[in-house]
């Protein structure tokens, strides 16, 4: 078992260097403890705007809840939902955004 994130620097570069994940600031909201995520490798484009994409939300005042959605227009559909304080509890949650996007390339 790993140990836990230390801090929101912890999760972020962690995030970072693990999955690719960007912090998003123009989604993100400091004064209520709401980080918001983007994952590069599910980001799709058209015409320079975005069409579809896998957000990660982070409620750091609240024990590291962690909702991740899939967005698609403006269809959002919840893929996980839980916390996450560990990168051993990352690790879970990206098994399932991975096997989500494994899905859609089916389709």
């Amino acid at each position: 078992m790993q140990k836990n994130f230390t801090n929101n620097d912890d999760f972020d570069k962690y995030v970072r260097e693990q999955d690719k994940w960007i912090l998003d600031n123009g989604w993100s909201n400091p004064e209520l403890s709401i980080y918001m995520y983007r994952l590069e490798k599910s980001t799709e484009y058209n015409a320079g705007k975005l069409v579809e994409y896998i957000l990660m939300s982070r409620y750091a005042n609240l024990t590291n809840r962690i909702d991740v959605f899939h967005k698609k227009g403006k269809q959002n559909r919840e893929i996980w939902s839980g916390f996450v304080d560990s990168p051993d509890e990352y690790q879970v949650m990206m098994s399932a955004v991975n096997k989500f996007i494994e899905e859609r390339k089916r389709i």
